[in-house]
């Protein structure tokens, strides 16, 4: 794939083709897909036992409304959904004044 990335930009023509359709205007980069959805721009970590939902379920339904899954805490994470027996994620999670969010609440969120 390089090498024919190389090539196709090693011909004069295509170099010249490139020229004239960024002089008529066409945008040559791409953009970033705006998120959306109901948790669009918010960051979760999962802890403890969810009795809602399966794991792999919480996770479809946030990323599904435009959310996105963090491993850890860290600055990034704005909310935490904390289920039975939440562990060391919950405590520094509220050390750090991250948003508690329990099933009950997490249902509300993407109702």
């Amino acid at each position: 794939i390089a090498d024919s990335i190389a090539h196709f930009f090693g011909e004069k023509h295509n170099r010249e083709i490139i020229k004239k359709l960024k002089d008529a205007g066409v945008s040559l980069e791409g953009s970033r897909k705006k998120e959306t959805g109901k948790l669009a721009e918010k960051v979760f970590v999962l802890t403890g036992t969810l009795t809602s939902y399966g794991r792999e379920e919480a996770k479809r339904l946030i990323e599904g409304n435009g959310g996105r899954i963090a491993s850890g805490i860290s600055k990034n994470v704005t909310h935490v959904l904390a289920g039975e027996d939440a562990g060391s994620k919950l405590k520094k999670a509220k050390q750090l004044g991250i948003r508690i969010v329990s099933e009950e609440e997490f249902k509300m969120m993407i109702k």
